[in-house]
């Protein structure tokens, strides 16, 4: 395991938290299992690019006790309200370091969420008779 059960805690609460229940699709980041792939990921990079996720994690962990203004707060133990408005200020944050972050954040964190065969079985459209007997076509053309 490359991540820490601290570490855990913070990739489950930024997946619930960017990926609720209540969304689009109705599959959280629970439901996607965000964290398992999140560590996979990161114990298939090179030490330096861990560290710096590391890093990436733990700036959203401990930064949120500033935006709060309570030094003892972190974001995996806010209210989820509040964890997603903390989100959205570094989202629209005048400052360009501070959006470039949380889109770092983004990118890895979606492709956690995309990648996971709930969310493809939800996005995949219909078979219908014709596409899968065309697919069925492609398949044995393929093979021949």
């Amino acid at each position: 395991m490359a991540l820490s059960d601290q570490e855990m805690r913070i990739v489950a609460a930024l997946g619930q938290t960017m990926f609720p229940r209540d969304a689009v699709l109705g599959i959280d980041g629970e439901d996607a299992q965000v964290v398992p792939w999140v560590d996979d990921y990161l114990g298939r990079m090179p030490p330096f690019s861990r560290a710096q996720i590391r890093g990436l994690l733990n700036t959203f962990e401990y930064g949120y006790a500033a935006w709060a203004g309570r030094p003892r707060d972190t974001f995996s133990a806010a209210r989820p309200d509040a964890r997603a408005a903390y989100l959205e200020s570094w989202e629209r944050s005048a400052t360009y370091t501070q959006r470039m972050l949380y889109e770092a954040l983004r990118a890895m964190m979606t492709f956690a969420y995309v990648e996971s065969e709930a969310v493809a079985t939800a996005i995949r459209p219909p078979e219908d008779e014709a596409t899968a007997t065309r697919t069925e076509g492609h398949r044995a053309a393929e093979e021949a």
